[in-house]
C-alpha cells in the first residue's frame, strides 16, 4: 500500500529547489534531502551508532562533490530507517562527511540534514515526488 509523506521543498536561490523530507534513523527524528542526482543513500558519518565495513568485497564506492571533488567515503549500515510507515532494516549506505552541505543549507533553514535519500532508495520503492501538495509518496 502506498503511503504519501509529507515534504518541505526550499528555494536556495531563484529556480533552485531542495525537497527535504523527515525520518527516523535508529530511532531518532532526522531530516534527510530527496536527491534524484545521488545514486546510493547516503548519511553523514558522525552519526553516532552507524556501523561501518570499510572492505566489503566486490564493492566499490565513488562519491563527486559538484565542483568535480571527489569526496571521502565509508561504506556503513543503518539499523533502521523509517519514513511515513515505511520501515527498513540493516539498510547499506554511503556515509560521508556532511559539514558541507550543513554549511550550505544553514542560510536557507535550521534543519541539520543528516543523510540523502538517494536513488537506489527512490527506484526500488518507487517514489513519486508531488510539488503540487508537497508530499512523496512510496510504495
Amino acid at each position: 500500500m502506498a503511503t504519501k509523506i509529507p515534504i518541505q521543498v526550499i528555494t536556495l536561490e531563484e529556480g533552485s529547489y531542495h525537497i527535504f523530507v523527515r525520518v527516523h534513523i535508529n530511532g531518532r527524528e532526522a531530516n534527510f534531502i530527496v536527491d534524484t542526482g545521488a545514486s546510493k543513500t547516503v548519511v553523514d558519518w558522525n552519526i553516532s551508532d552507524l556501523e561501518f565495513y570499510d572492505n566489503k568485497p566486490s564493492e566499490k564506492l565513488h562519491a563527486a562533490a559538484v565542483d568535480n571533488g571527489q569526496l571521502k567515503t565509508r561504506n556503513a549500515k543503518l539499523s533502521s530507517l523509517q519514513i511515513g510507515n515505511i520501515f527498513i532494516r540493516d539498510l547499506e549506505v554511503a556515509a560521508i562527511d556532511l559539514s558541507h552541505i550543513n554549511k550550505l543549507y544553514s542560510d536557507y533553514s535550521d534543519a541539520k540534514i543528516s543523510g540523502l535519500l538517494g536513488s537506489d532508495f527512490l527506484y526500488k520503492h518507487k517514489v513519486i515526488i508531488n510539488f503540487g501538495n508537497s508530499t512523496i509518496t512510496i510504495e
